[in-house]
């Protein structure tokens, strides 16, 4: 009866088997997937940033990232070649002369603002797309209101000085 109890037994735990090995086999994957986070700049520059004026003839240009969608994945921003990754409530600060300058944000296929920056202003710069699932996501100034809102809510995520 007990040899009949064993035999019972392994044969129910069969599936589970099967089971246990699927997730062994994936474990490894689900272990080193998640939400993408960029890495935080010094706390110390973070709460600088955040009450900036911009340095004599010079200008700050803020970039934040606001949406949930992109927190899982890796996607950068980009002012004239100075990239930084950005993440779900982080933003991006470059002190810059007066100038043209190009704005990139790099997700699906990447979206691009010409932008003109004048000494001693500030510009606020965010992500925007039509869909949840638009792979055209268009890049737009936003008020100093609303800039100045978002940066004191948010990260700092890179902060690119001259």
């Amino acid at each position: 009866m007990k040899k009949l109890c064993q035999i019972l037994m392994i044969e129910r735990m069969k599936p589970f088997k099967n089971f246990q090995t699927i997730v062994l086999l994936f474990l490894p994957v689900l272990l080193n997937t998640g939400c993408y986070t960029a890495t935080l700049a010094p706390s110390e520059d973070n709460l600088r940033s955040k009450q900036l004026t911009p340095p004599p003839g010079k200008a700050l240009v803020y970039f934040f990232l606001d949406r949930s969608e992109y927190s899982m994945v890796d996607v950068a921003v980009s002012l004239n070649g100075f990239r930084s990754r950005i993440s779900e409530n982080t933003y991006v600060l470059w002190e810059v002369f007066p100038g043209e300058y190009l704005l990139e944000f790099t997700f699906g296929t990447g979206s691009e603002l010409e932008i003109q920056c004048e000494a001693n202003q500030i510009y606020y710069y965010y992500v925007s797309s039509t869909s949840l699932f638009s792979l055209s996501d268009k890049l737009g100034q936003a008020s100093a209101a609303t800039g100045r809102a978002r940066i004191n809510e948010f990260s700092l995520a890179k902060w690119f000085k001259d």
